[in-house]
């Protein structure tokens, strides 16, 4: 992670679990796989100065951020998925 990102304290598996997602992505969009990273690393870096920024999380002592990925008609599924 950059910059003051990491100054924030990433379990292994977050770490494994983002780049596998970036990975996962990247294979039918790279430029997407890297806007969203880069989001992530941009929010979480915010933390180091503004603790409470986000929503207060699921598991005690956490904050939860959300990421909202752009989507167009075109990437949107043709038939509705149940």
């Amino acid at each position: 992670m950059r910059g003051s990102v990491s100054d924030l304290e990433w379990k292994a598996t977050t770490i494994a679990d983002l780049l596998t997602i970036v990975d996962y992505i990247s294979d039918d969009n790279p430029v997407a796989a890297q806007a969203l990273k880069d989001e992530i690393e941009d929010k979480t870096s915010r933390l180091v100065e503004h603790p409470q920024m986000y929503r207060v999380g699921r598991i005690e002592g956490t904050r939860e951020l959300w990421s909202c990925a752009e989507t167009t008609s075109s990437s949107m599924p043709k038939t509705p998925v149940p």
